[in-house]
């Protein structure tokens, strides 16, 4: 099937990079695979750390990220059950292969001294929640059972107003399937918009004496 497979990585910006490659190495237990300046983007440096081979949790360092003031409720959650502004991040959750690995991670960031949660029982999964470096909540999870049709709720499926003809598209999609004529117009005024930040980073990039960056950002050009 030709589509995602998996998250390859995700990238949070911080202002400590030392401190955030000590916590996922020594703490969780992550490789440092990666730690290079980041193509595109002056004096910015960008660190991947393997979770598996194509997996990674990465973080992107840039000067100016000590300036800007994180904000609870908008840029970042106090709490794991809080809302944020729509596109904002929750949570991340990491997978673990067993409970008896999850029991030792939790053991493992106790002796060193971080607060993390008991084994939560969320039905299709155990977890455990902590806060990580620089106000990220984390979750570590381990799923024991697959998902099965009770999953999907019949009135949270209306309340988010969907039909059962859409529902049945969501489940088993086509890719080969054409828009409609309502979707199509979302799509392109996202894409216009997209574009126009686009345009205003190469302007940017260009007067800071970059060059060669009008062809790879200007998307579909």
């Amino acid at each position: 099937m030709s589509t995602a497979t998996g998250i390859n990585h995700i990238a949070y910006c911080t202002s400590d990079m030392k401190e955030q490659l000590s916590f996922y190495t020594e703490v969780i237990g992550m490789k440092l695979k990666a730690l290079f300046w980041m193509h595109g983007i002056p004096g910015a440096y960008h660190a991947f750390m393997e979770m598996s081979p194509a997996n990674c949790m990465t973080f992107v360092f840039h000067p100016s990220i000590k300036d800007k003031e994180a904000v609870m409720g908008v840029s970042h959650v106090p709490h794991t059950v809080a809302m944020v502004p729509a596109g904002v991040t929750q949570h991340i959750a990491f997978n673990m292969e067993s409970l008896e690995d999850l029991q030792a991670l939790i053991e493992r960031v106790r002796r060193h001294g971080y607060n993390i949660s008991d084994l939560i029982d969320h039905d299709f999964c155990q977890s455990a929640y902590m806060l990580a470096p620089e106000n990220v909540w984390i979750e570590f999870t381990v799923t024991v059972r697959d998902f099965q049709d009770v999953d999907i709720d019949d009135e949270v499926v209306s309340l988010c107003g969907i039909s059962p003809e859409e529902l049945a598209r969501m489940r088993e999609p086509d890719l080969n399937a054409q828009p409609d004529e309502a979707r199509l117009a979302h799509a392109k005024a996202q894409s216009e918009e997209s574009q126009k930040r686009m345009e205003q980073l190469i302007n940017t990039l260009q007067q800071q004496g970059q060059d060669g960056y009008q062809k790879e950002y200007k998307h579909g050009k």
